[in-house]
């Protein structure tokens, strides 16, 4: 997912986070599955339960582990 901000203008990281992901949920159920996830490579990384689909609690958890938060 890409979350980065416009430049210029600063949102919370949350906010960015929830904005993108809901532009990635294409048919709308919540979770994003292999084909809907924009970085295909990170998505085992990111789908910590390993049931084929990263739900937003997934996607948040996976960039506050990056961030070291």
């Amino acid at each position: 997912l890409k979350t980065d901000a416009t430049p210029g203008r600063r949102r919370p990281a949350a906010n960015r986070i929830n904005e993108a992901f809901k532009s990635a949920d294409k048919n709308g159920d919540g979770k994003l599955s292999r084909d809907e996830y924009p970085q295909p490579g990170v998505f085992s990384s990111v789908d910590a339960n390993k049931d084929g689909f990263a739900t937003l609690k997934e996607v948040r958890a996976y960039f506050r582990n990056r961030q070291g938060n």
